[in-house]
């Protein structure tokens, strides 16, 4: 059993007035004067289209400008009301006492491990699960301030022109569209002519609305990934020990089945193929191949300010990997920086046992990161990430050979071999196959749990 404290903070307040509360109604000074209106509403910089941006719809550009002097409009009434508005002290006739009451907020947590702790032979506790239970407690401290006054805000009259400014309800252009397309260039066109005049006016070019797609550099295979689908194996499960005969852990051995007719491999018909011991073999599902067709951004924007694209080309409905116990991927991911900044790195490894989801090695438990003494390990906390290689889904299906591999997502890259992503995986997705040795017996379809005979 464990314990944990946390400490929070919270606070509540609590007006209490000293003779007369304040008036609501407070009268403003008359030293106080909002304008009493705004200068006349400015045009937005929508220069006239020339004759080589013809093809471009009216209504299109007619939309544009609609945003564009929206826009316009909307900024200088921001910055008129702002400019307008004042501020001023009022002086309470009595003063206010306010009472600040703040919370120490405790939590105790304590963890308790079922069933109890085990030690095993690498010397790690063990449990198979945890049950946390909390109790909280609050303590309590007061603070006081009086109050004399307080701000007053004065907007002027018509600044309720901003929430009556109507708005434009029509849509520039479709994103990715051939009419978008053509607006970046217009786009372009027009910051070009209003920088060129003189004196530069005031104000900007309004961007449309839309998004662009920039077309990848021609080249002989195009870059793809492979992701989603479902995803299960089977195996030939065999007696496999944690503990080796000197009573350390048994942290790289790797079951080989016996045969059960000496000589021969033991096999299996499943899903219309046939499975040979000691093989483990993947199924995988519609998986969607997608390929890189460019980069996407708003216009006005250069290449390298978009975000990568890709779109579906093709899902396949069935794919098979034969590999042994030793060549499983696992992939974990690793993170740095945040926000946009963020670099993630992809690591594929084969370093998984089908054990490890009985009773995981200490290795595979805590990776790359160094434990704590004698800290425990959780059975139920552990989950890995399969992969499957993509040289041997291509490879052994004869699919997708005209692809280079990537990973998707911006500041990604992977580390290891080029592989598909599954999910997590449970003991529920391995299914053991089990045989019966019948001398002249054909093999018969086996599924999940089912005996099957070998001959």
């Amino acid at each position: 059993m464990s314990a944990k404290t946390i400490f929070l903070n919270a606070v509540g307040m609590c007006l209490v007035a000293s003779g007369k509360a304040p008036s609501p109604t407070i009268t403003v000074p008359f030293s106080i004067t909002p304008a009493p209106t705004h200068p006349p509403f400015p045009v937005g910089n929508t220069p006239t289209l020339p004759s080589q941006f013809s093809d471009i719809p009216a209504s299109v550009v007619s939309c544009w400008d609609a945003h564009a002097n929206y826009t316009s409009a909307r900024q200088f009434l921001i910055k008129e009301i702002n400019r307008s508005a004042t501020f001023s002290w009022s002086q309470w006739t009595t003063t206010s006492l306010a009472i600040t009451l703040t919370g120490d907020l405790f939590i105790n947590c304590y963890t308790t491990v079922s069933p109890s702790l085990t030690t095993l032979c690498d010397g790690y506790p063990r449990a198979s699960t945890a049950r946390t239970s909390c109790s909280t407690y609050i303590r309590t401290h007061f603070l006081t301030a009086t109050h004399t006054g307080s701000n007053i805000y004065v907007a002027p009259s018509w600044s309720t022109e901003l929430d009556q400014l109507p708005s434009p309800t029509c849509i520039v252009a479709s994103d990715f569209g051939p009419d978008c397309t053509k607006l970046a260039d217009a786009y372009e066109w027009r910051v070009t002519q209003l920088q060129s005049q003189t004196p530069s006016p005031t104000g900007s070019i309004e961007r449309p609305s839309c998004r662009v797609r920039f077309a990848p550099t021609p080249s002989a295979k195009p870059a793809c990934f492979l992701a989603g689908g479902s995803w299960e194996a089977y195996y030939w499960p065999t007696p496999h020990a944690f503990c080796s005969g000197n009573g350390t852990s048994n942290a790289t051995a790797t079951a080989v089945p016996t045969p059960t007719i000496p000589g021969q491999a033991n096999t299996a018909v499943i899903s219309g193929l046939t499975l040979t011991s000691p093989s483990v073999y993947h199924f995988l599902r519609n998986a969607t191949l997608s390929t890189y067709v460019g980069r996407e951004s708003n216009v006005g924007e250069t290449p390298s300010d978009g975000t990568l694209s890709f779109a579906s080309s093709t899902t396949a409905a069935f794919l098979t990997v034969a590999q042994r116990e030793s060549d499983i991927l696992t992939i974990s991911r690793k993170c740095l920086g945040h926000n946009k900044g963020t670099h993630c790195t992809m690591h594929a490894s084969p370093r998984f046992l089908i054990a490890d989801l009985e009773t995981v090695r200490a290795s595979e438990y805590f990776g790359s990161r160094e434990p704590h003494e004698a800290e425990t390990i959780y059975q139920n906390e552990y989950a890995a990430t399969v992969g499957l290689a993509m040289s041997d889904i291509v490879k052994q299906n004869s699919v997708f050979g005209e692809c280079v591999w990537t990973t998707p997502g911006e500041r990604t890259e992977t580390a290891g071999p080029a592989a598909w992503m599954g999910g997590r995986m449970t003991k529920g997705d391995w299914h053991g196959i089990t045989a019966t040795s019948v001398v002249g017996r054909s093999v018969e379809t086996a599924v999940p749990g089912m005996r099957v005979w070998v001959g």
